[in-house]
Order: C-alpha cells, then sequence, then structure tokens
C-alpha cells in the first residue's frame, strides 16, 4: 500500500470506534463504514476540502420495493486523536462529550469563508434512484456544487443547482454500489468546505425475503417551490370513467407537494379529447383544499384522443396572464394521455416548450413512447414516465413528484441568477481617524457577491486616490497610508464579479499632524529620564538655584507615573551622587519637592565618570529602570569636562539611552555634540548664561518627546511577529489557496494583498486572527500573482510575508448534458462547450450493470455525437471529458438509456365463439412483453371495452359479449417503456340459446316435490324435466309448455335424493339446463324412534330402515342442557344401537341419519332420558284439594336423602312450574295458590349427596269451590287468677302444614288466646314461627290487652320451609323468655309448641334446656308429628302435656282440653279460680275449688264461635251465647265453668 493511502485509510480508521457510539441510532453497525484505500487515494484532494468526516449508512431496499427512509448524519468535527473511553459504543454521546475539532490526515482542519449546507438526507425512490436534501446556509451564495462518486471504477457525475434549491434527484444509481455523495455551496470567490454521506441501494439478495409492497409516503416540494402547474388530462373514450379516478387521485397527490397560493404555486387543469376545455384556470384557486375539491368534482369528458390540438390550447388559452400565468415563475405542463393521438403533437409541443414551459409527459396502458418523448422535456429519463396501467400509476407518483419539484427549483435557480441586482451595502460609517488613517464599517449587501471595491479619493488636486477590494467577508477596514489634514471621499461598491452596485459614499476628513509640547499629552508615553546635573564650583550656588528651576520646567512636561514617565536625578563634580533613583517618586510634586531641596556639592567637572556611573549605577532593573522603555539621559554642564568622555558616551548610546546635552557658558560643542545623540540639531543645545535656560526649554522639551514616541514606536514594532511559512495549494486557473504559519499571539487580524506580479491593480483581503489561509478567486489563468500577508497589530503591522504563485491553465468540464434520438441500438450525446483551449472531447459510455468500457474521440468544435452498436434497453453511464495541453479537464456525467424492441403480437385467431363469449389467439410480440392490452368494440356501434392479460400468455376468452354480435378486435403488446403498434381484426358471437334461472323446489312431501323457474330468453317451446335418483338408476321426465314456469313431480320414493335438470327446448336445440337438488322427506311410518331398556349410563334407539343403498347410520345424541355432540355408527341394515358411557339422569336430544354414498340422508329424532342412581319416594298420594291447593304426601325415599324437591305445573303448560324444597324428614306438603279446576302433574324427587333420584310422579285436580269448614266451637269459658304467667306459643310454619290449615292454627291459637286475662300483670302470650330459620312474631310485652292479641293472632303469616324443631326450641330459649322480651321475675313460664311433622334436627337436647330453666313445655303434634318425640318434648306428665291428632281438623277437638290444662299450669299445682260471667268485665261469681286434670279422651260439645276472617287487618269479635242450651253444656268435675251456668 502507497505510504500516502497508508496514512489516509488509518486517519479514516480512528473515526470508526468514534461513530459506534456518536451516531449509534443511524449507523449501525459502524462496521459498515468502509472506503477501499484506492478509493481514498484518488479522492484525497476532494475529501481534504472538507472538514466533516465521512460517514456511511446502508440504505437497504428489497427487490423491486420502497423502503423506508433512512438519514445520513454528518458529523462536523473531526476526530480526536483518540476516542475518549468514557463515551458508551451503543447509545449517542451527550452533547457536551462532542469532540474539538483537530486536524487530520484525511480532513483538513482549515475553514472557509463560505458556510456548507447542513442536515443532509437521503431518501430511497426506487432501485435506481435516491432523493437528496438538505438545509440551506446563512451566506449569501450563488449555487450548489454536488458530487457523485461510485467507489468502482465507475464515472463521477458532478452537476451544478441553484441556491434556492434544497433537495434533488440522483438518478440512474446502480445497485449494490457504494456512492460518496458531496455538496458544497459556493459564491463567486470560493467555495465551502464539502459535507459528505455514502449510501448504497442494496437488493434482496440470499436470505433476504422479498418484503411486502409498502405505500411510500407522499413527497412535498422545497418551501421555496413554487410555479404555474398546468395538467393537461386524456378525458377520450379509451380511459374510461373508473380509470379517470386514478388520474385524479394522482393530480390531488402532485398538487399536494406544493404550498398552494396567489404569490405560491398556482394550478390549473385543462381537458381533452375530441375537443379541449378549461376545468379550470390559474387565477381561480387559491387555497390548496379549495383546489383538491374542485380536482375531485372534474367530471369525465369523453371522446376522441386529440392531443396535439390540446397542447396547441395550452399555449394560447392557459399559459396567458389573462388565465392567470405569471412573468417570472416557473411553468410547468403535465400531460397525461392512455392512447396515442390522432393528429400532430410534436410542432404544437416544441411551442409550448418555447414559451419556457417544462413539459412532463405520462403515458398509460397504449400510449405510444415516441410521442411522450417528442412532448416532453428533455431529458427523457426525467420527463418521460410510463406505467401499464391506471392502478400503477401511485407506484410511481412519488418519483414524478421528486422530478417536477426538482425541475421547479432549477427554474426558480434560473430566474433568480438571470434577473438579480446586486445590492449595495448598507450603513458606511468611519469609526476611528487619525492623521495618516480612517477605519470604516459597513453593513453587507444583501446580494450573492463576490467582494467589496473600496474608493478614497482626496479632495484636493494631486493628492493620491487609494483604491481596494476585500472579500466578501469583510465589513471593516483600516485604511492608513492617507494625507494629514485631507478631506477624503469614500465610496464602498458591492462586486458580483466585475458587475458592481451602486455605492454608498461618505466624506471624512483626516486629522492635522499636532506638536505635542508636553509629553503627558500622548495617548501612551513611557520612558525613563535621568537628569545628569553639572555641580562642580564651576556653577556657583547662585546659578545652581537657576539649574533647579530649569529642571522643574522640564519635569512638568512629564506625567509621571510608575506606567508612565519615571525621572531619576545625579549630581556630578569630581564624583557622581544619585540624588533619587527612577522608581523613587511616583509624583511630580514629589519630585519638584526633591529638585528645589538637593543640595549644591560643588567639586571638579568628570563627565565621563558621571555618565559611567548613569549606565552602570542608575540605568538598573533595581533603581527602577524597565524593559522596552525609552531611556533618556538630559546633560547639563557649564564647562569641559575634566576625564576621557567619548567612550562613556558611546556605551551608553550603545545601550539604547538616548542622550540630550545642554551646555551653558564655558561648555565646549564639540564636546557636546561628541556625547549626545544624533542629530545634533535637535539633540545639543548650548546658551550664554544660566538664565537663557527658558529660551531652549521649549524646543528642548519638544525634541525629547518626539524621540521618546519615535523609540516607543521601534520598540513596539520589534514586537510585531510577522506571519510565516506561506505555502500555496489548490491552485486552479482562476483561483488559489494561501496559507501561512500564525504570527504572535497579539496579532489582530492578517491582511492579504496581491496583484499581478508585473504591474496589476491590488487587492486586499482582510480575514480574522483565528484564520491562517484564504483561497483568492477571480484570478488570471496562466499568471504569476505577488502575494504579501501582513499582520495587523493594535498599534502598527508587522513586516510582510511575501511570495509568489501562478494560476493553471483554464480547465473545466462541459454543461448541459443532453441524450436525445434514442433507439433500441443507439442515442445522441450532446452538451455545451467547456471553457478554455479544449484540444478534443472524449466520451467514455458503458453499461450500468457493468461491461466493457468503450469510448470515443471528437474535435473541439463539435458539440454532440451519436454512439452506436449499444444493447437496446439498457441503462448507459456517460461521460464527456474535454482534454487541454495539460491534461484532462473535468468530466460531464449523466445516463442515457436505449429503447426496448417494441413490435406488436402476430396471427390473431378468433375461436368457440358462443353467445356471450369467443377466444382470441395471437402470436407473441418480440421483447420484453409486460402485458397484452386487448380492446373489442361492438362494429354496428356501443362502448369500447378492455382487458389486459400477463406478457407471457397468447390467448384470452372475451365474456359478457353480446349474442349474435360482430366485434373490432386489438392486440397491443404493452413494453415498459409504451405500447408497440395494435394487432387488429374482428370475430362475432352466436345466436343466443338460454337457460331457465333460479329453479326452486317447493311443497316437498315423502312422494312430491314441486318446481319453478324463471324463464329462459327467447322463444322457448316446452321445457323437458329430468329427475334422477341418486340413490339407483330410477329416472323420470315430462315436459312443460313454453309458457309455464312451474310443475309437480309425483310417483318419487320417500325419503329419496333426486337431481333435477330443466331444459329450454328452442326450434335449433336446447339449452344449458337449470339444475338443482331435492329430497322427498320421510314417511310417516318411517319417522319413529323408539327409546328403551333405560339405565343410569345407557339407553337402546330402534328406528325403522331408510330406503336405498344405505351404507351405515349415524346416530347424533348431546344432552339437552348442553354439551358435545356425540355420534355413535351401525352399518346397514342394522336398525339399533344401545348408546353407552352417558350421564344418569340426563335427558338427550337423538337424531338417526342415514349415510350413502353421496352424502347423509334424512334424519329422524327422538329424545331419551337415563335412569337415575338414586331411588325415589314410593306411594305418591294426593289429598285436601281445594280451589287454590292440595296437599302431596309420600313415603320416604330409601338411603340417606338430603331432602325432597316438589314440583308441579297445569298438565297443558309446562311453562308455569312451580318448584319447593323439603327436609329429609318431611313426606308432605301442601302446594298453594294454584288454578282453579286445574289438573296439576306432580313430580318429587328424593335429594342425596350427589344428586337427584327419578321423580316420583303424581296430578291432582283443584276443586272449582271451596266447602265451608267446620267452625271452631267454644263454652266460653274463662281463666280468673291472680297468678302471673308468661306463655310462649312456638307454631310450626313449614311447608308441610300449608295456607288453609295454617289458618286452622290460628283459629286454634285464638280459641286459647280468649281464655286467659291478658295485661302486664297478669298473663303475657308472645308467639315465635318456624320452619328452616325461627323468628320471633311478637314479644311477652308487645300486647298488653286481648283484643290486641287476638288482631294479631289473625294476622300472623304464614312462613314456610323446612321443619327444625330444635333450632326453634333453642331460639325461644335465648330469644323469647329474657327480660328485655318481658319476661317478668315472678311469672310463670310456659311453651307451647304446635308442629306437624317430625324435626329434621335434635329436639332432645334443646327442650331440656327450656325445662331445665324452669319452663312448663306443651307439645301438640298434628297429623305427620312424631308422637315419641312430642312426648320428649314436653314436661311430664305426658297426658297433660302431650297432644297428638290425625288432621288439623281435630284440633277443636282438644281446645278445650288444652285450655283448661292451660289455666291449671298458669294457677300453679295448688287451686284453681274460676269465674263465671258473660266475658270480659262480666260481672259473676268468683270461686277457688282443687285443680282436677282433665283428661285427654274427654268429649265436649263446645257453643260454637262466628268463624274469623284471616284477611289481613280484619277485626276479631267473641261473642259468647247469649241464651245457652243446657242440653248442649256439660260441665266436667273439677273443670272450668262455662260462662252464665246457673249454680
Amino acid at each position: 500500500m502507497p505510504q500516502e493511502c497508508a496514512e489516509v485509510c488509518a486517519s479514516f480508521q480512528k473515526w470508526i470506534p468514534f461513530l459506534a457510539g456518536a451516531e449509534q441510532r443511524i449507523y449501525h453497525p459502524v462496521a459498515a463504514v468502509h472506503l477501499p484505500c484506492s478509493f481514498v487515494t484518488a479522492y484525497e484532494g476532494k475529501l481534504r476540502a472538507g472538514n466533516s468526516p465521512l460517514l456511511s449508512s446502508r440504505l437497504r431496499r428489497g427487490s423491486s420495493h420502497l423502503e423506508k427512509v433512512r438519514r445520513l448524519r454528518l458529523l462536523r468535527q473531526a476526530p480526536p486523536e483518540s476516542p475518549p473511553e468514557e463515551l458508551p459504543r451503543h447509545r449517542p454521546p451527550h452533547p457536551a462529550a462532542t469532540p474539538k475539532i483537530h486536524s487530520s490526515a484525511l480532513l483538513s482542519s482549515i475553514e472557509a469563508e463560505v458556510n456548507p449546507p447542513s442536515d443532509l438526507n437521503f431518501t430511497i425512490i426506487d432501485e435506481h434512484n435516491v432523493q437528496m436534501s438538505w438545509k440551506r446556509p446563512p451566506d449569501a451564495i450563488v449555487g450548489y456544487r454536488i458530487t457523485v462518486v461510485p467507489t468502482n471504477d465507475g464515472p463521477t457525475k458532478e452537476f451544478t443547482l441553484s441556491p434556492s434549491t434544497t433537495q434533488t434527484v440522483l438518478s440512474d444509481l446502480i445497485p449494490d454500489i457504494e456512492y460518496v455523495v458531496s455538496i458544497a455551496s459556493y459564491d463567486e470567490r470560493e467555495e465551502s468546505l464539502p459535507v459528505f454521506g455514502q449510501l448504497t441501494i442494496q437488493t434482496g439478495g440470499p436470505g433476504i425475503p422479498e418484503e411486502k409492497k409498502v405505500e411510500a409516503q407522499l413527497q412535498r416540494c422545497s418551501i421555496s417551490a413554487m410555479t404555474d402547474l398546468v395538467f393537461l388530462v386524456d378525458g377520450s373514450w379509451s380511459v374510461g370513467r373508473n380509470n379517470f379516478r386514478y388520474i385524479l387521485d394522482f393530480m390531488v397527490a402532485l398538487v399536494s407537494a406544493f404550498d398552494i397560493g396567489e404569490e405560491k404555486t398556482r394550478v390549473g387543469v385543462v381537458q381533452y379529447s375530441s375537443d379541449t376545455r378549461t376545468e379550470f384556470n390559474l387565477n381561480q384557486y387559491f387555497r390548496r383544499s379549495d383546489l383538491i375539491d374542485a380536482i375531485k368534482r372534474i367530471p369525465y369528458k369523453g371522446g376522441n384522443t386529440m392531443t396535439g390540438e390540446a397542447i396547441d390550447y395550452l399555449v394560447q388559452n392557459t399559459f396567458t396572464e389573462s388565465a392567470g400565468a405569471r412573468k417570472g415563475f416557473p411553468k410547468v405542463a403535465i400531460v397525461i394521455t392512455d392512447g396515442k393521438a390522432q393528429d400532430e403533437v410534436e410542432i404544437p409541443a416544441r411551442e409550448l416548450r418555447n414559451i419556457g414551459v417544462e413539459v412532463f409527459s405520462l403515458g398509460i396502458k397504449a400510449a405510444d413512447a415516441k410521442e411522450l418523448k417528442l412532448i416532453a422535456s428533455q431529458p427523457s429519463l426525467k420527463h418521460v414516465f410510463n406505467v401499464a396501467n391506471f392502478d400503477g400509476i401511485v407506484d410511481i407518483q412519488n418519483e414524478i413528484i421528486l422530478q417536477v419539484c426538482s425541475g421547479v427549483d432549477e427554474q426558480l435557480g434560473e430566474l433568480v441568477s438571470g434577473e438579480e441586482v446586486v445590492e449595495p451595502p448598507s450603513n458606511l460609517v468611519a469609526t476611528q481617524i487619525s492623521s495618516k488613517s480612517i477605519r470604516i464599517t459597513w453593513d453587507p449587501s444583501t446580494s450573492q457577491i463576490t467582494g467589496y471595491r473600496l474608493q478614497f479619493i482626496p479632495m484636493i488636486a494631486g493628492g493620491k486616490q487609494h483604491v481596494l477590494s476585500v472579500g466578501p467577508q469583510t465589513t471593516a477596514l483600516n485604511v492608513k497610508d492617507l494625507s494629514p489634514d485631507t478631506e477624503y471621499q469614500i465610496n464602498v461598491y458591492a462586486m458580483k464579479g466585475l458587475t458592481p452596485s451602486e455605492p454608498i459614499t461618505i466624506m471624512e476628513k483626516t486629522q492635522q499632524v499636532k506638536v505635542q509640547v508636553e509629553c503627558s499629552r500622548g495617548v501612551d508615553v513611557k520612558a525613563d529620564v535621568v537628569f545628569l546635573v553639572d555641580g562642580s564650583y564651576s556653577i556657583g550656588i547662585a546659578n545652581f538655584v537657576k539649574v533647579r528651576a530649569f529642571l522643574e520646567v522640564l519635569v512638568k512636561s512629564f506625567e509621571i507615573s510608575p506606567r508612565k514617565v519615571q525621572i531619576s536625578l545625579v549630581q556630578y563634580s569630581r564624583d557622581p551622587h544619585m540624588e533619587f533613583s527612577l522608581n523613587r517618586y511616583n509624583r511630580v510634586e514629589d519630585i519638584i519637592q526633591a529638585i528645589n531641596t538637593f543640595p549644591y556639592r560643588g567639586g571638579s567637572t568628570n563627565t565621563g565618570k558621571a555618565m559611567t556611573y548613569v549606565r552602570e549605577k542608575v540605568f538598573v532593573t533595581s533603581k527602577g529602570s524597565r524593559p522596552n522603555v525609552p531611556r533618556v539621559m538630559i546633560l547639563i554642564t557649564d564647562g569641559k569636562s575634566s576625564d576621557a568622555f567619548k567612550e562613556p558616551a558611546i556605551k551608553l548610546r550603545d545601550a539604547d539611552v538616548e542622550i540630550f546635552a545642554v551646555g551653558v557658558k564655558d561648555a565646549v560643542r564639540t564636546e557636546l555634540e561628541a556625547i549626545a545623540s544624533p542629530p545634533a540639531e535637535t539633540h545639543v543645545y548650548t546658551v550664554e548664561d544660566f538664565d537663557a535656560f527658558q529660551r531652549i526649554s521649549f524646543e528642548l522639551t519638544q525634541s525629547v518627546c518626539l524621540r521618546i514616541e519615535q523609540e516607543l514606536a521601534a520598540i513596539r514594532k520589534k514586537s510585531y511577529v510577522p506571519a510565516k511559512n506561506m505555502v500555496f495549494s489548490n491552485v486552479t486557473s482562476d483561483s488559489f489557496k494561501v496559507s501561512w504559519s500564525p504570527a504572535g499571539s497579539e496579532v489582530l487580524s492578517y491582511l492579504i494583498k496581491y496583484k499581478v506580479a508585473v504591474g496589476g491593480e491590488e487587492f486586499i483581503v482582510s480575514v480574522p486572527a483565528s484564520s491562517t489561509s484564504s483561497v483568492l478567486t477571480n484570478l488570471l489563468p496562466e499568471t504569476t500573482y505577488a502575494v504579501s500577508v501582513i499582520s495587523e497589530y493594535e498599534d502598527g503591522d508587522g513586516p510582510p510575508l511575501d511570495g509568489e504563485e501562478t494560476t493553471l491553465e483554464v480547465k473545466g468540464a462541459p454543461r448541459n448534458l443532453r441524450i436525445t434520438d434514442e433507439t433500441t441500438d443507439s442515442f445522441v450525446v450532446g452538451w455545451t462547450p467547456a471553457p478554455g483551449n479544449v484540444l478534443r472531447y472524449r466520451l467514455v459510455y458503458r453499461p450500468l450493470t457493468g461491461g466493457e468500457k468503450r469510448q470515443v474521440t471528437v474535435s473541439a468544435n463539435d458539440r454532440s455525437t451519436t454512439l452506436q452498436n449499444l444493447i437496446q434497453d439498457t441503462r448507459y453511464e456517460v461521460s464527456v471529458i474535454p482534454e487541454y495541453q495539460s491534461g484532462p479537464g473535468n468530466s460531464l456525467n449523466g445516463y442515457a438509456k436505449t429503447d426496448e424492441v417494441r413490435g406488436n403480437p402476430r396471427n390473431l385467431r378468433v375461436s368457440d365463439a358462443t353467445t356471450s363469449t369467443m377466444k382470441l389467439s395471437w402470436s407473441a410480440a418480440p421483447g420484453k412483453v409486460q402485458q397484452y392490452f386487448i380492446t373489442y368494440t361492438p362494429v354496428a356501434g356501443g362502448e369500447t371495452k378492455e382487458v389486459t392479460v400477463k406478457g407471457d400468455t397468447t390467448s384470452k376468452v372475451l365474456k359478457g359479449l353480446d349474442q349474435a354480435t360482430r366485434y373490432a378486435l386489438t392486440v397491443s403488446a404493452l413494453y415498459a417503456s409504451g405500447a408497440g403498434e395494435a394487432l387488429s381484426g374482428e370475430g362475432e358471437t352466436l345466436e343466443e340459446r338460454g337457460s331457465p334461472r333460479n329453479l326452486v323446489t317447493t311443497d316437498i312431501t315423502d312422494t312430491t316435490v314441486g318446481l319453478s323457474w324463471t324463464p329462459a330468453p327467447g322463444a322457448v317451446n316446452d321445457y323437458r324435466i329430468v329427475w334422477k335418483s341418486l340413490y339407483d338408476d330410477t329416472m323420470g321426465e315430462k315436459r312443460v309448455p313454453g309458457n309455464t314456469v312451474d310443475a309437480v313431480l309425483d310417483g318419487l320414493e320417500p325419503e329419496t335424493k333426486y337431481r333435477i335438470s330443466v331444459y329450454a327446448t328452442y326450434s335449433s336445440g336446447e339449452g344449458d339446463p337449470v339444475e338443482g337438488e331435492a329430497f322427498t322427506d320421510v314417511s310417516p311410518n318411517a319417522r319413529t324412534v323408539t327409546v328403551d331398556n333405560e339405565t343410569e349410563n345407557t339407553m337402546r334407539v330402534t328406528w325403522q330402515p331408510s330406503p336405498g343403498k344405505v351404507l351405515s347410520y349415524r346416530v347424533y345424541y348431546r344432552p339437552r342442557s348442553g354439551g358435545r355432540q356425540m355420534f355413535g355408527r351401525v352399518n346397514a341394515p342394522a336398525t339399533s344401537i344401545v348408546l353407552k358411557r352417558l350421564k344418569p339422569r340426563t335427558t338427550y336430544d337423538l337424531s338417526v341419519v342415514p349415510i350413502y354414498d353421496f352424502g347423509p340422508g334424512k334424519s329422524r329424532k327422538a329424545e331419551g332420558t337415563t335412569a337415575s342412581p338414586f331411588k325415589p319416594p314410593r306411594n305418591l298420594r294426593t289429598s285436601d284439594s281445594t280451589m287454590s291447593s292440595f296437599r302431596v304426601t309420600w313415603e320416604p325415599a330409601p338411603g340417606r336423602v338430603k331432602g325432597y324437591k316438589v314440583t308441579f305445573h297445569p298438565t297443558e303448560d309446562d311453562g308455569s312450574l312451580g318448584e319447593l324444597i323439603v327436609g329429609p324428614y318431611d313426606s308432605t306438603v301442601v302446594l298453594e295458590e294454584l288454578r282453579a279446576g286445574t289438573t296439576y302433574k306432580v313430580n318429587v324427587f328424593g335429594m342425596f349427596e350427589g344428586g337427584e333420584s327419578s321423580p316420583l310422579v303424581g296430578q291432582e285436580m283443584t276443586t272449582l269451590s271451596d266447602t265451608t269448614s267446620e267452625p271452631f266451637l267454644s263454652r266460653g269459658l274463662e281463666c280468673r287468677t291472680r297468678a302471673e304467667a308468661d306463655i310462649v306459643l312456638l307454631v310450626d310454619g313449614s311447608w308441610s302444614i300449608g295456607r288453609p290449615n295454617f289458618k286452622t292454627i290460628r283459629n286454634f291459637i285464638a280459641r286459647i288466646v280468649e281464655v286467659f286475662d291478658i295485661g302486664p300483670d297478669k298473663v303475657q302470650i308472645g308467639l315465635a314461627q318456624y320452619s328452616g330459620d325461627p323468628r320471633t312474631e311478637w314479644n311477652l310485652n308487645t300486647y298488653r290487652t286481648k283484643q290486641a292479641l287476638l288482631e294479631a293472632v289473625a294476622n300472623l303469616p304464614y312462613k314456610g320451609g323446612n321443619t327444625l324443631t330444635g333450632m326453634a326450641l333453642d331460639f325461644i330459649l335465648k330469644n323469647n323468655f329474657k327480660q328485655d322480651a318481658g319476661l317478668r321475675p315472678r311469672a310463670r313460664k310456659i311453651g307451647v309448641l304446635i308442629t306437624d311433622g317430625k324435626s329434621q334436627d335434635d329436639v332432645v337436647t334443646p327442650s331440656r334446656r327450656l325445662r331445665d330453666e324452669g319452663v312448663e313445655l306443651y307439645a301438640i303434634g298434628i297429623k305427620n308429628a312424631d308422637e315419641n318425640e312430642l312426648k320428649q318434648i314436653a314436661t311430664d306428665p305426658d297426658d297433660i302435656h302431650a297432644y297428638n291428632v290425625a288432621d288439623f281438623s281435630f284440633l277443636a277437638n282438644i281446645v278445650d282440653d288444652v285450655t283448661t290444662n292451660l289455666c291449671n299450669s298458669v294457677k300453679g299445682p295448688d287451686t284453681k279460680v274460676i269465674e263465671e260471667g258473660g266475658g270480659e268485665g262480666a260481672p259473676g261469681t268468683r270461686a277457688e275449688i282443687p285443680l282436677q286434670p282433665v283428661e285427654k279422651t274427654m268429649v265436649r260439645q263446645a257453643v260454637p264461635l262466628q268463624p274469623m276472617e284471616v284477611n289481613s287487618g280484619a277485626d276479631i269479635h267473641l261473642q259468647p251465647m247469649k241464651d245457652p242450651m243446657p242440653e248442649q253444656v256439660e260441665t266436667p268435675e273439677g273443670g272450668c265453668d262455662p260462662v252464665g251456668s246457673p249454680h
């Protein structure tokens, strides 16, 4: 590897690890960044012009598909010596981590005056085109230079764009080739540093799957793109109304890319066919939304294709000022057509282009490719587009939009550059004025300029005029070497090349040269001054005083300060003596004081010794002497020196001490001149006596001050370090770059003066101190220039750095590459000449896809040539290279494409014609045919229809034709570049012979099928109906008249599938049949399906055999409650199956389906239910029927039953299902709220741990009316006693009682209540009702009167539920026999249980607890009550406390016995109080008798009471008989007396 290449590669590779962190989100993996060293070496010169590292991003794309946009971001710094270790490799750095600019072997650190563009981005369009966009720099520029360099050995493409352009399309790129793209901005004099990007369009290779086509995002033009845009739209018949919508959609997409407005982009639309009409002009719509709506509303026109006439219409009517076209704006026309024009287009298209319209053509389907090129602008590659179908427009619309936008930007650039006026600078001001210089500043011109020209014209005759030229970035300059006290006219011009602007002018005058008397008036006067005063005896004391006065005058001329002037005083005679040193005094007052007081010493005059003393002892650092400060010694003496003085004086002057000598009286002038510095005229002064000092003081002071200033200037001059090491580079024919090493650290700027070495005008460029290079432009070719670089400091200029350089011969590139006259094997290449003395042009060309590189040479006078013997349908890269005496110039690069071979198909044939179809066949056309385009039109007139087929197809069946019609046919081959010539022919369809339609089968039975159909077209003679069994070969046929559209087929086999065909019969034969199928129904006898032998998991299903050749039967079954359908299969002729693995007690829906070889037959349906694993209850009985209720009783189910479920519903109404749940010990329940006179079906299920039993079934009918119940009778007895008793009634309210029986219980309770005297200090009665859960109906102290208590009894609600007696007994102990429930401490506690069944829980423990708490328990059982359980509950003795009756109606038989025994329990075991009377509160006699228990077997007649109503809220009236019948009263021994009985 060459050393230079190795250095460049090594420098570039330093960037790779750094970029891995800096731009990871864009470049991944960074290993993709790659440049071959051969490329780096070849283009190192171009790369060194930039200060931005080249970053690589691979833009990948699947074959022939769009890809998402990826951006190439440019990092505008060179790499550090080593990337920061803390910078992560896989995430972007913090902005603070961005490296500073350093030098690099690959990239120059020198900055140009013109800023480059920024934010460079690339967007893939397709496999050969990439959109490139950027942001404009802030400078005033002339344009952009873009270079596209392939990394293989392909040609470089370079072109320029106008300054308003911010995007362009890089076209004709080769897939899988890396390209380096650079863009630089330039003005008339300088070019910016380029910005680089690398891209590769990668196609899908092995392992890369084909991507789905994605819709590209619509492109937009730059914000500066403004144009007059006109669409010329083909609206001919060949387009079609549906396809016309695709054209409108494309127009909407294109106008959406522009900013629409009156002063922005305007749009017009013209539609043409046989004639041309304006849809709307350029000045009609200025809002995008209005414009888009207008485009969408454009109606389809129809007609022929008169394209040439339409183009001429644009010239005459559309691109006119009256139609809204504007001067100075780009003009664009887009011609959209789908066929070959029927008139001439070449001349109208040329006239349209000649008025400045850029024309684009879009061809669709059969558009003629040559015609499209004749219409469009050049180059055709950017202006001509073609698609095979209308729906393909969307695939290329982004490319069209980009080319249109790019064309508008280029037109804008040309318009701006052609019309631009150079604007002058402004605000010219003189900021600093001295006697010899003026500093001026101005505001820059707003135009794109190449520099400024300055004129300083003196307003006096013979004065020197100063003319200076500076660069475009310079806006301030200090012009020197002017004449003092002179007025100047100052003109500043902005220059664009040689074109000046109007000048901006001011008048200014330089200052006069001022004579300074006092040094203190200087701006920055610094000096160390020593007065060497002769103090010898020859002076005398009187004259010494005059010397002091002279010194005081001199001192006052200086500004005394450590930073200004310091003064020392040395008196000498025989020996020198320092009166005070330089750094002794800082104020003039102190020095004057010291001068007026220093002593006169006397002695000889040793002047030489004194000067040596001044040199060695006074001008030293320790005494205040300062470096780089003027040193002055003023000698004052009155006589000849007594010692040698010349050599001490020489040494003192050699030590840079300026010596002034003042002689008085006898001083020898020659001696003074030998001592003083030259010239003597300004450094030696003599006076005749000491009184004459005043005469020379002014002149001496002026001379001293002037020398101090001169010495200061000389010292400063020594510190002005000049620039060094001038180097020239980048030498061209009109420019070169001058570089130098920096001057001193305090340099303010550099002035570069250059002119033609032999004569010529001098030009000046000012650059800031931070720059060490400048590009000098607009130079003459082959000319030597003298160049000086002058370092400018605050107080002056350093020495110039001089050099010379000679420009090169003029070498450039040709421009405006044109490709025209493309054929299948040639095209013409044209160009605009290159500048300079071109010897010849060399054209190099080769296919883009690779191949042999070929070249031709033409003379320098040629402007075009034809390249021949090319490959058809191939893209070529073409380079035009000018050759000069000194070598080749820059190449003009571009691309061209030969036409593909287009032809037409041959040998068109028509065959297989029917009434509505015909087949077209042809021989294939030559070349790469993409599609064939077929049109067919009735010869007699009518709409043209079209169809396309693939390019590898050579036949097509045309359908949907009219019968007996002759058609004109064309077949055209469609290529990528357009359509070939059409092949024409004719074909004819047959006469129509139709078919009936819409065959419908109806009214199907087991032996008949009804048919109907829609009649066939034409003159039908009759219809022939044919049917055939699909089970066997049985067939049938019948005919019906032609005006009939229905029929009935009879005599068919049951359960048989038939294929039925209906033919329309014409005179010439039959048409095609309409066909259908019908399945006869199952015969009534065969419908029966029997289900029997049900077990818990199986059932047998039996059916009648089906007719025909049955292969097998499938029996489908599914639980009715839901679940997966299953099936069993048996082979014919078996007709039964046992279904197994069924769920117990589950109803299944069954379906039996015969299977034939053609499929399933008719199904038969049934249902079956499996048996339950649990045994049901037994012996269901119903009784006690009323209008609304009846009782259901059963015997318990065997096993561990958990309860019983009772369901009931009217036999004819399954939906009104009622349900009750009772406990395991219940065996009876009363069903209530039933309908009168209705038969009910009753099911009783046993409920077990694992499920339910099968039901025990029965039924009962309610009555139409209720029988009157037997009323309760009462003797009218009352229990009279002073004893207190708290009685709690515990009433069973379970389902087994029923609402009518509960009414009997309420009457029974009322009879008990009315016996007792109720009150807070008498008897209290509370009541709790229970079933599944007990509840307190009222507490002991709730009701304080008998009447209130009886009303509560009458309104007692029926609860319903199970019989949990034990729980209820425990409940009244915990809740009712409590003081807070009304229990009194001294009252007797009595509990009365009334129940009709066996308890479902334990009763022994809770009853014992009650008795243990002193509660006397009564137990009254009814019907199904368990007698043993009653005895376990009741208090002993059982014959008093336990009762059991067979039915609720028998409660009347025991009411007196119960009340008598309860009365005895209230009083206690010793006495009984009985009071006769007529009722509560009635007068009577009172007596106490011994207790006589009543035997429960006693039967007594009772006085009947009026029955109580049970309606809620009814009043209860107790009415004892007034006249009881004696024979109806029987008084038991020791019992209670009847009310009102005689004694």
